[in-house]
């Protein structure tokens, strides 16, 4: 499934409307459902803006209220940033059927192309494409806090902490990374979440800034050396990996079987890297930015069946194992 920044076009504008009943429905809509309806993977930090109009009726949920079916233009000129294409988007939708509507949905800088996998009736329509040529400034600073520096995959700031600190990540896809334990395998049957799983293989990277306080960075030589080093070597460092949890395994076994922290049977016996695998799935790769002889320590974050809370993690220097234990031990 494709991936919502692969469908990125600076200053276009992509647009849904249609029919859904409340607030809750919308909220609940814009994950799984809509992934699969139109074949791409939203970005949760990146979702679209909504415009709907509750309902004024006496008695109504202010939680979860319903929603007023209103003439689409009501709808997008809510949007404050739709002056310059709302007539020719309220056009389209009349030509698709569409001249009331309960909500609108619009992707800025995203270009929807119609030969994407979508249902035959999906509960939104998409309507189309449309220019947005004042979203340049918008654009040009979603592009600055950008990172293009092959081999790294393209790397993105993210503000945090009230926005004074700055994290850079992006997604790396590793084939050796394949075949361990689904999402829902992880988490047991009925554990539901909104957006669907990243496909097999597909990581997200964390570059660590030596200052998460500046908003500018540059990876260094020896984060590139090393992030070269686990891709060419990615099937020999995940069986390391792999053999380091493994022999920690069965000593965790025990000691929470003795004290009863969890299920036992959400750590049965593991008797091959196999085994394993089946246990835990990979989340996050981590590249630490002190360098020690040219190169900087690294780590994978695991979620695990055993412990859904504080999961678990890798740390390595190279291809030196230095520590095995919970999810924060791969970044720490």
């Amino acid at each position: 499934m494709t991936f919502q920044d692969e469908l990125q076009e600076g200053m276009t504008v992509s647009l849904w409307a249609g029919d859904l009943a409340t607030a809750d429905e919308v909220t609940g809509y814009l994950g799984q459902p809509f992934e699969r309806e139109f074949g791409f993977l939203l970005d949760r930090d990146d979702l679209p803006w909504i415009s709907f109009q509750p309902s004024q009726a006496p008695f109504t949920s202010r939680r979860n209220p319903q929603l007023e079916k209103v003439p689409v233009r009501e709808l997008l000129d809510a949007i404050p940033w739709a002056t310059e294409w709302a007539a020719e988007a309220e056009k389209s939708c009349i030509a698709a059927g569409i001249p009331t509507a309960r909500v609108v949905l619009a992707f800025p800088h995203l270009r929807f192309r119609r030969e994407q996998p979508q249902t035959p009736q999906p509960s939104l329509t998409h309507v189309g494409c449309f220019a947005w040529p004042g979203g340049q400034a918008d654009w040009d600073e979603r592009k600055a806090a950008e990172i293009i520096l092959p081999p790294l995959p393209r790397l993105r700031r993210t503000c945090f902490g009230e926005g004074e600190l700055y994290s850079w990540s992006g997604r790396v896809f590793l084939d050796a990374w394949k075949g361990f334990a689904t999402r829902e395998q992880i988490a047991g049957e009925g554990a539901g979440s909104r957006f669907s799983a990243r496909p097999d293989g597909n990581l997200v990277l964390e570059v660590e800034s030596p200052n998460i306080r500046l908003r500018e960075f540059r990876p260094s030589a020896a984060q590139i050396r090393s992030f070269e080093e686990i891709v060419t070597r990615q099937r020999t460092l995940r069986d390391t990996i792999l053999e380091a949890i493994h022999s920690e395994y069965e000593a965790w076994r025990r000691s929470w079987a003795e004290d009863e922290l969890f299920p036992i049977d959400r750590m049965p016996p593991v008797d091959s890297l196999n085994g394993l695998m089946d246990l835990i799935r990979p989340g996050t790769l981590h590249l630490q930015c002190h360098e020690e002889a040219g190169y900087v320590k690294w780590g994978i974050e695991f979620a695990c069946r055993w412990d859904e809370e504080h999961g678990l993690g890798v740390s390595l220097h190279r291809d030196r194992v230095l520590a095995v234990g919970e999810a924060d031990c791969a970044f720490s």
